[in-house]
C-alpha cells in the first residue's frame, strides 16, 4: 500500500489537473503561504478577497497528504472535547470558539453550494454510540443546545438501528446541518479560485530556508526565493525542514482509508447517506460514496502503516456489519494528520509577521476554513479574534517519547472502549436471553453458543440423528419402567391419602377426649382438692390453738404442784407422784381419743 494521492479514490474518480509549476525566481507579494493544503488553501482565498497579493507554495502537489486523503466530514466542533475546552478558557471563550467552528462549516457550504454535486455532497452526520448511554447523549445533547446554541436531535436505539442494520450501535446525535463531501474536490475548487482573484501557486516548491526576523521577510525554495511583509506558516507534521521550532510542536498521527466495490444488496445495511462516525476517541468513520463505502479509523503514532491495511480495515468493517462479509476493497491508503499536545488547532501570530495555522487533525474541514478567515482579517483588518486561541499555544511534543506517549494513550481509550463495549453487549445479551426464556450470564451464553456451534458443525449434524435414533430407543425401553413407576406414584398418593384422612380422625378424637378430661378436671378434681385443702388448713388451726391453750396452762400447774409437794411429809412424796403418773397417762389418753 502506498500514500500516493494516484492511489486513492478521491484521485482516481477524479478528472486530471494540469501540474502547476516550481518556482524558480525570485518574487515578492504582500503574503506567503507555506503549505498547499486545506490550512494555507483557505487563508490564501481569504487573503485573495481582500485584494491581498499572495503566493502559495507547496512542497509536492496541493492537497497530496491529509487534506486530500481524509474522510470528507464537515461538521461543528474541534477534536478536543468541549469539556476540556471550557475548563481551559471557561464557557464564554469556550462559546465563541465553537461559533467560529460553526462558520467555518458555512464557510465549506457557501463555497461548494455553487455545484454541490460536482463535491459530491450529501447532508447530516450522525454521532453515534457503542455503549448503551441514553441519558448521558441526551445531556449532552441538550448541554449543546442550552450553552452553545446547537440543536442536535437524539435518535433512540430503534431509530437507529432501521437506519443502520447494526447491533453495536445503540443511540445517536443527527447533526443536521453537517455534511460530507469529496476533499480533493474541494482542495481543487479552491486553488482554482485563488487562482482566478490572482493568486500565484507554486508545486513542488519547498521552503528550505526562511529569514523572518525583520520588517521584510523572505522564505526560500531549491530554486527560488519569496519577499513579502506577512508569512503564513500552514505546514503539518512536513514542515520541519525550514521550521523545526514549529515541527517540534506537532505530533504526526495516522490514519487510515478503505473504500470497498460497489455494494448490491449489501448496501441495504446501510439506510443513511450522510456521514457516520462513532463517538471514541479513536473510532470509525465512513458514509457512501454511491454504490461503495468509504471507511476510516485506526489512528497509530507509528511511521508506517499497518501490513494488509485492506484486510485490517475489512475486519473492522464486519465486525459492525456482518452482512458485508466477504465484500472486496477496492482503495485503501493512508494519511498523516498533524496534532497538537492539547489537540486544539495551533492559530494566532508566533511574532510580528509570522502566522501560524496547523495542527488540525481530527477535525480539520471546518477547522482550516475558520483559521483562513480568522487570520486573512487580522493580516489585513487588523482583526483579534485569533487571540481566542492563545491559550492553545505551542507546546513542545515530547520528541519520540512523545509518539510512544501518544500511542500508549491510544492503546489505553482502545482497550477501555472494548471494556465498555464489552459491558453493554452482555448487558443487551442478557436482556434479549431473559425475554426468550433462557439463563442470563456469560457461562449460560457460551453454553448457548458452544451447543448451537455443535448443532451447525459437521460432527454436530452427523451425530445429532444417531443420538435421535438412541433417545427414541431408549424412551421405548423405558417405557414398562414408566408406566410402572406412575402406577406406584398413584399408588402411594391414594394410601397418603388414605393415612391423612385416618389421622385427621384420630386427630379429632384425641381432641375430644383431652377437652372431656380438662372438663372433669375442672369441675369436680378441682373443687374436691380445695376442700380437701380447706379441711387440711382447719385441722391444722385447732391443733395450733390447743397447743397454745396447753403451753399456757402448764406452768401454772408446776407452780401449786411444787407448793404442796414442800409442804408434804417427805413419806408422802411417792404415792402422790404416782398419782400425777395416772392422770398424765389419763389425759394423754383423752388428746389422743379427741384427735
Amino acid at each position: 500500500m502506498t500514500e500516493a494521492t494516484d492511489h486513492t479514490f478521491y484521485a482516481a474518480s477524479a478528472r486530471p489537473v494540469a501540474a502547476r509549476p516550481a518556482l524558480t525566481q525570485e518574487i515578492e507579494a504582500d503574503v506567503c503561504v507555506v503549505g498547499g493544503g486545506f490550512a494555507g488553501l483557505w487563508t490564501a482565498h481569504a487573503l485573495a478577497l481582500r485584494g491581498k497579493d499572495v503566493v502559495l507554495l507547496e512542497a509536492d502537489t496541493i492537497a497530496n497528504g491529509a487534506s486530500g486523503r481524509n474522510g470528507g466530514f464537515v461538521s461543528a466542533g474541534y477534536a478536543a472535547e468541549l469539556e476540556k475546552i471550557i475548563a481551559r478558557v471557561g464557557l464564554a471563550d469556550a462559546r465563541a470558539l465553537y461559533d467560529l467552528s460553526r462558520k467555518g462549516v458555512e464557510s465549506v457550504r457557501a463555497l461548494i453550494s455553487r455545484d454541490p454535486a460536482a463535491a459530491q455532497m450529501k447532508t447530516g452526520r450522525l454521532h453515534v454510540t457503542r455503549t448503551d448511554d441514553a441519558a448521558g447523549l441526551q445531556a449532552y445533547g441538550e448541554m449543546l443546545s442550552r450553552d452553545f446554541g446547537h440543536e442536535l436531535e437524539f435518535w433512540s436505539k430503534g431509530k437507529l438501528r432501521r437506519a443502520l442494520s447494526t447491533t453495536r450501535y445503540y443511540q445517536a446525535l443527527h447533526e443536521k446541518d453537517a455534511f460530507h463531501i469529496n476533499p480533493l474536490m474541494l482542495a481543487r475548487l479552491l486553488a482554482e479560485e485563488i487562482e482566478d482573484r490572482g493568486g500565484r501557486i507554486y508545486e513542488r516548491s519547498r521552503v528550505i530556508g526562511a529569514d523572518i526576523n525583520g520588517l521584510r521577510k523572505s522564505v526560500t525554495t531549491a530554486e527560488g526565493r519569496v519577499r513579502m511583509f506577512d508569512v503564513v506558516l500552514a505546514g503539518s507534521a512536513g514542515i520541519g525542514e525550514a521550521f523545526p521550532w514549529l515541527a517540534k510542536t506537532i505530533l504526526p498521527i495516522r490514519t487510515h482509508v478503505v473504500v470497498t466495490a460497489p455494494l448490491a444488496d449489501e448496501m441495504r445495511a446501510i439506510r443513511f447517506e450522510g456521514a457516520i462516525s462513532d463517538m471514541r476517541r479513536a473510532g470509525d468513520y465512513y458514509h457512501l460514496v454511491g454504490e461503495r463505502l468509504l471507511w476510516g479509523g485506526r489512528i497509530s503514532a507509528r511511521r508506517n502503516p499497518p501490513r494488509q491495511l485492506a484486510s485490517v480495515m475489512a475486519k473492522d468493517i464486519v465486525s459492525v456489519y456482518p452482512q458485508l462479509q466477504g465484500v472486496p476493497i477496492d482503495y485503501a491508503w493512508s494519511g498523516v494528520m498533524g496534532y497538537a499536545v492539547h489537540w486544539m488547532p495551533q492559530i494566532g501570530m508566533a511574532q510580528p509577521g509570522v502566522w501560524v495555522a496547523s495542527a488540525f487533525g481530527g477535525q480539520g474541514l471546518n477547522t482550516t476554513a475558520m483559521a483562513g478567515e480568522v487570520l486573512a482579517a487580522a493580516i489585513a483588518e487588523h482583526d483579534d479574534r485569533w487571540r481566542l486561541f492563545i491559550p492553545f499555544g505551542l507546546v513542545w511534543n515530547g520528541g519520540w517519547a512523545g509518539r510512544a506517549a501518544a500511542q500508549s494513550i491510544y492503546w489505553g481509550m482502545q482497550a477501555r472502549d472494548r471494556f465498555e463495549e464489552a459491558r453493554a453487549r452482555a448487558a443487551e445479551r442478557d436482556k434479549a436471553a431473559m425475554r426468550a426464556g433462557h439463563a442470563p450470564g456469560y457461562v449460560a451464553y457460551v453454553g448457548r453458543r458452544v451447543r448451537n456451534r455443535f448443532v451447525r458443525s459437521r460432527f454436530g449434524k452427523a451425530v445429532i440423528p444417531v443420538f435421535g435414533v438412541l433417545r427414541r430407543a431408549l424412551r421405548a425401553a423405558a417405557q414398562p419402567v414408566i408406566m410402572l413407576g406412575r402406577a406406584l406414584t398413584q399408588l402411594i398418593w391414594w394410601a397418603a391419602g388414605a393415612i391423612g384422612f385416618v389421622a385427621k380422625l384420630a386427630g379429632r378424637g384425641m381432641e375430644q377426649i383431652a377437652a372431656g378430661i380438662a372438663a372433669l378436671w375442672r369441675t369436680a378434681a378441682v373443687p374436691a382438692a380445695q376442700r380437701v385443702s380447706a379441711r387440711a388448713s382447719l385441722i391444722v388451726k385447732r391443733e395450733k390453738e390447743a397447743a397454745a391453750v396447753k403451753a399456757a396452762a402448764e406452768p401454772a400447774q408446776e407452780t401449786s404442784t411444787a407448793a404442796i409437794a414442800d409442804a408434804e411429809p417427805v413419806e408422802a412424796q411417792p404415792q402422790k407422784k404416782a398419782a400425777r403418773g395416772k392422770k398424765k397417762k389419763s389425759k394423754d389418753k383423752d388428746e389422743k381419743i379427741e384427735a
